[in-house]
């Protein structure tokens, strides 16, 4: 494809994929979870932000395509957090949740189970770790919304109720 079709005039902040029709959204949220910027270096990162500065100074040099400049917009996206301005971790990026939180699934989705690997899937791995690194990828990506106070909370109800879990698991299984 020639690249005016394929990557329309850059806006910067604003979606590439119109988000009129379910296919631009579609195609947005694809290339908001993206792998690939998984992998992206420190290096790269900082030629893209320096790429967007210039844009939004209007200081460009001569030959930065659209693609380029939509490419640098994806790459800050996937790894600034918006409001903070700080780089997220990798696992709690978007583009990490799956990748992160795969070995989770597939341990649920073992065959021939005994009853003991299905206490240690179910209770240890899905209560506890799964559980809580879902909380932290939303809280990594909400942090400007939620406060401290709001952590500690959830990290009180999340052990209550892995305790609960814990003894009613204890009481049937007696």
């Amino acid at each position: 494809m020639p690249e005016s079709t394929e990557f329309p005039p850059f806006r910067l902040g604003e979606s590439r994929f119109d988000q009129g029709s379910f296919y631009g959204r579609l195609r947005h949220f694809l290339d908001v979870i993206d792998p690939r910027t998984l992998f992206v270096s420190g290096r790269r990162l900082n030629e893209c932000m320096k790429l967007l500065d210039q844009f939004k100074n209007g200081t460009l040099p001569p030959g930065v395509t659209n693609g380029q400049l939509w490419k640098a917009q994806k790459i800050k996206q996937a790894i600034i957090h918006p409001d903070t301005g700080e780089k997220i971790p990798m696992p709690f990026r978007m583009s990490g949740f799956v990748p992160f939180g795969t070995p989770v699934v597939v341990g649920l989705l073992l065959p021939n189970q005994t009853f003991s690997s299905t206490i240690f899937w179910q209770v240890w791995m899905v209560y506890l770790c799964f559980s809580f690194f879902s909380f932290l990828v939303m809280f990594t990506l909400n942090q400007g919304y939620y406060s401290l106070a709001l952590l500690n909370e959830f990290i009180f109800w999340f052990y209550f109720r892995i305790c609960c879990s814990f003894n009613i698991i204890l009481i049937l299984c007696i």
